[in-house]
C-alpha cells in the first residue's frame, strides 16, 4: 500500500500578505473544467514488474503509471485492462476499470479508451482520484491523463474566484502543475489567461502572487516580483510552447547531441543547406502520432530537395526499442535524440516545452526559426517547406550568379 506524504510548500522572497485558499479534493473532472489534458505515457512490455505477486490469466503486457513518487502497474490481457489500484500487487482485487471500444476512425482503426481511479493521499486522506486512458495506436504503450484535482474558493482584490489546483504527480509541492483561477466567471477555464502554473507569479486585478504553503496548507500570498496581468484582450491563441521566445524570426537554440543511430549531431550546423523540422514528439503522445502520416508525406516529397527531420523524443527511460519499433512501422527515417527523461529531457527544457507535439522549422544556414507552432503542423506544414525551399534556391541561385 502506498503510505501517506505530509508535504510542505515553500516560495521565497514573498511579503507576509497571505491570502487564505481553501481547497478540497476533486476525483475527478478536471479533464472537462480545463478543457484539454497534460498526456501521461505508459510503456508496455512482456516483463512482469516485481512488485506483481498476483496476476489474472491472460496478461500479456505490463506496464507502470509514475504519478510523482508513486508507481502504479497497469497491465493488458486480450480486450481487458488491469490496474493495481491499491498498490498491493495483486491485479485481482481491485475495481474493474472502464475500458470500451471507441467508434473507428475514418481509416477503420479501432482503438480502447477508458477510465481507472488510483487511491492517491490527499490531505492525510485516501482519494480514489480518477485518470482517463487509451491506446496510442501500438501496442507498445498507453497514453493515460489525470482527471483529479483540488478545488475551492480564494479573494483576491476583494473579488472571490472558483479555483483548481491540478498536479499530474499528486505531490502538492508547489513544481509542478498549475492554478485554473476562473476569472470572469463563467465555469470554464481558458488556458491563455486563467491557467497558471503554480511555480511561476501571476497577476490577478493587477497585483502579483505566488503560491505557497506552510505545513501542507496552501495559500496564496503577494509577490514582491511584478508581472504583466494576461488578459482576453492581451492574449490571443497561439502554441503554448511559444511562450520561450522562439518565434519566427528569431535564432534556433544550439545544442549537440547523439541519436540513437549513433550521429553526432550539432544543431543547426549538421543541417547547412537544408530546411529542418524540430519535432518534439513521444511513442505514447496520440496528437503526435497523429501528426506523423502527414510528417511523413512531406518529408518523402521534399526531402531530396533539401526537407528533414529531426526528432526529440520525450519517452521515458529504457524506450529505445520501443522507439525503434515505432518510427519503423511509421516510415520515420529521421534521426532520433533520445535522452529517457520524459519531460525533462535535456533539449526539451532547453526549449521550455510545456506540451507536445512541439515544432520548429529551422533554416539550417543561418539557424534562423522559419516556423513554430501550429504554423508548421497539419495541412500548414506543406506550404511553409515549399515557400522556404524555395526561397533559399532562389538565394543559391543570386549567391552563383
Amino acid at each position: 500500500m502506498n503510505s501517506f506524504l505530509f508535504l510542505t510548500f515553500l516560495a521565497p522572497t514573498l511579503t507576509a500578505n497571505t491570502l487564505p485558499l481553501e481547497l478540497t479534493p476533486m476525483p475527478t473532472g478536471l479533464f472537462k473544467r480545463q478543457g484539454g489534458f497534460r498526456p501521461l505515457g505508459i510503456g508496455l512490455s512482456e516483463t512482469k514488474p516485481a512488485s506483481v505477486i498476483k496476476a489474472p490469466e491472460g496478461v500479456t503486457r505490463y506496464g507502470v503509471l509514475n504519478v510523482g513518487t508513486r508507481k502504479f502497474v497497469v497491465a493488458i490481457g486480450g480486450d481487458a485492462l488491469y490496474v493495481d489500484a491499491n498498490g498491493d500487487g495483486d491485479l485481482t482485487n481491485d475495481p474493474k476499470p472502464v475500458w470500451e471500444q471507441q467508434p473507428a476512425s475514418p481509416e477503420g482503426k479501432t482503438s480502447r479508451a477508458g477510465t481507472f481511479r488510483i487511491a492517491l493521499p490527499i490531505q492525510g486522506k485516501s482519494v480514489d482520484c480518477e485518470f482517463g486512458v487509451y491506446e496510442t495506436g501500438f501496442g507498445e504503450s498507453l497514453g493515460a491523463y489525470a482527471d483529479f484535482a483540488l478545488e475551492g474558493k480564494v479573494t483576491l482584490g476583494g473579488k472571490s474566484y472558483s479555483v483548481v489546483y491540478a498536479d499530474p504527480t499528486a505531490n502538492w509541492d508547489g513544481t509542478q502543475g498549475d492554478l485554473l483561477i476562473d476569472k470572469d466567471g463563467d465555469g470554464k477555464i481558458n488556458s491563455r489567461y486563467e491557467m497558471y502554473p503554480v511555480s511561476k507569479p501571476f497577476n490577478i486585478g493587477g497585483t502579483t502572487y505566488e503560491l505557497r504553503s506552510e505545513m501542507g496548507k496552501p495559500s496564496i500570498v503577494e509577490s514582491d516580483k511584478t508581472v504583466e496581468e494576461r488578459t482576453k484582450e492581451n492574449t490571443m491563441p497561439r502554441d503554448p510552447n511559444l511562450g520561450n521566445g522562439l518565434v519566427p524570426g528569431k535564432l534556433a537554440l544550439p545544442f549537440e547531441a547523439t541519436t540513437l543511430s549513433g550521429q553526432k549531431i550539432s544543431f543547426p550546423n549538421s543541417y547547412k543547406g537544408k530546411i529542418v523540422l524540430v519535432d518534439f514528439w513521444a511513442t505514447w503522445c496520440g496528437p503526435c502520432m497523429a501528426e506523423v502520416p502527414n510528417v511523413v508525406r512531406v518529408y518523402k516529397k521534399y526531402h531530396e530537395r533539401g526537407f528533414d527531420v529531426l526528432g526529440v523524443s520525450l519517452d521515458r527511460e529504457k524506450a529505445e526499442e520501443q522507439i525503434k519499433k515505432v518510427t519503423t512501422a511509421r516510415h520515420m527515417p529521421w534521426e532520433q535524440i533520445y535522452d529517457g527523461k520524459f519531460w525533462d529531457a535535456q533539449i526539451a527544457k532547453q526549449y521550455s516545452v510545456r506540451s507536445i507535439p512541439a515544432v520548429y522549422v529551422v533554416d539550417g544556414d543561418t539557424g534562423k526559426i522559419l516556423a513554430a507552432g501550429y504554423e508548421a503542423r497539419g495541412e500548414k506544414l506543406e506550404p511553409v517547406i515549399e515557400k522556404a525551399l524555395a526561397a533559399k534556391k532562389a538565394v543559391a541561385g543570386i549567391t552563383r550568379g
